[in-house]
């Protein structure tokens, strides 16, 4: 009986820590990655680069990200279908890529489509291409294939950023830049299907579009609307004052969502438990009161870390040009404790097939961030962005703990019931 109430536990931590490591290091040269760009750029280029890529976070959404988490949990419930099911995402995915193509040569002669962002559209297919391919690979709990790929990722366009800025000829652009992430995101992409290929045992996987399609939809909704509050502060930004202050309002959220890293990838790791039929509901409850106490403290300290030391962090990651961002790190630091709250929210909605009751939550929050964030962005500029992204989280924090309390009251477990029913 101790093992099994245990064994889930051990699953979790032991799946996590290597994820963590992993993805930590991988994150790191990100990180590094990431101020060696906003660097060399500086504040009016990245802005026009970050403003690209916050645009290019919309497609991913639609050709569908959020199919990837459908991915983890069915691949929890049921592993004998991982590979049919990621097949058939795989499909979906270039069917919708084909359809955003097919939209955007339609739209071409009204809207002005920029070089940058066509290339970087080939970059996101190859993304959730390798999102889809991770979503698998944890699902069968291989957490450190998943970190050695993610490692390898950001670690080349480090290496050819290193060269290029070592070679008197070249100079950096977003147009470059943009085109190097795409091109190694293809060779990574390649690389980690073929070495994958020996997983399908010499079968050939069912597709099935229609099981993704009824099953994944509100997935693929969710993770839209996820991006839509998360992009829309940047992007109205943009339209109402310029690039400069894209440029500074970014690395400021950029160091913030540094601190989702590890969050994150315990959520990856805990949904495929979470929503595997053999996990027993009191072990089900202990790994969620483990989220909210962990939430809890990690959040408050990463919040006071960021109000406190936004000053010296901005100036020492970045350099003194972009001293600025340093105040609107403040004002964002709280969004830490809220965030990672949601995560926990979203792993007890999702785990118990309440995806229909987040996108109605969602979706009362990106309607709250759009439409106050056009009249306070033009209005205030730079602070506008950072209290509107901020309160859309404690928004969304507060919505889904309502949420997640409904979907545990609304519990019904079918062991209890039977046992109940035989004792009576």
């Amino acid at each position: 009986m101790p093992q099994r109430v245990t064994s889930p536990l051990r699953a979790l931590l032991s799946g996590a820590s290597v994820a963590v490591v992993g993805d930590l290091l991988a994150r790191t040269i990100s990180l590094i990655l990431t101020v060696l760009v906003t660097r060399a750029l500086g504040p009016t280029l990245y802005g026009e680069y970050t403003s690209v890529l916050s645009s290019l976070a919309l497609i991913a959404s639609i050709i569908g990200f959020g199919l990837d988490t459908w991915l983890l949990r069915e691949g929890g419930r049921n592993p004998t279908k991982l590979l049919d099911y990621a097949a058939s995402v795989l499909l979906t995915k270039f069917i919708a890529a084909c359809c955003v193509v097919l939209g955007l040569l339609a739209l071409g002669n009204r809207i002005s489509i920029s070089v940058p962002f066509l290339i970087g559209c080939l970059g996101v297919l190859a993304d959730t291409f390798l999102n889809t391919g991770f979503a698998a690979l944890r699902a069968r709990q291989r957490n450190s294939m998943v970190a050695l790929t993610q490692f390898i990722l950001p670690a080349l366009l480090l290496m050819l950023l290193l060269l290029l800025q070592s070679s008197a000829r070249a100079v950096l652009s977003p147009l470059l830049l943009i085109a190097l992430q795409s091109a190694i995101s293809w060779v990574v992409v390649l690389v980690l299907y073929w070495r994958g290929l020996h997983l399908l045992d010499g079968r050939r996987p069912q597709i099935n579009l229609r099981v993704v399609a009824f099953g994944a939809w509100a997935f693929v909704i969710a993770d839209l609307l996820a991006n839509i509050y998360g992009q829309s502060a940047t992007l109205q930004l943009r339209a109402a004052t310029g690039v400069l202050e894209v440029g500074l309002f970014r690395p400021a959220l950029n160091i913030l969502n540094v601190t989702y890293i590890m969050p994150a990838i315990v959520f990856s790791v805990s949904l495929p438990l979470l929503s595997s039929p053999t996990t027993s509901r009191p072990n089900y409850l202990r790994i969620i009161r483990l989220w909210v106490l962990g939430a809890l403290g990690y959040g408050l300290l990463v919040g006071l870390l960021l109000n406190f030391g936004a000053p010296l962090i901005m100036t020492l990651v970045y350099d003194p040009r972009f001293a600025a961002s340093a105040p609107i790190l403040q004002v964002l630091s709280p969004a830490t404790l809220f965030k990672v709250s949601s995560f926990a929210c979203t792993l007890v909605m999702l785990s118990r097939n309440r995806q229909t009751l987040r996108i109605a939550l969602q979706t009362i929050a990106v309607l709250l961030n759009v439409v106050l964030g056009a009249w306070v962005i033009p209005s205030y500029g730079l602070r506008g962005a950072a209290w509107i992204t901020l309160g859309t989280e404690i928004v969304l924090f507060l919505l889904y703990a309502g949420g997640a309390l409904w979907a545990l009251k609304t519990w019904k477990d079918p062991i209890t019931l039977k046992q109940t029913s035989t004792s009576g």
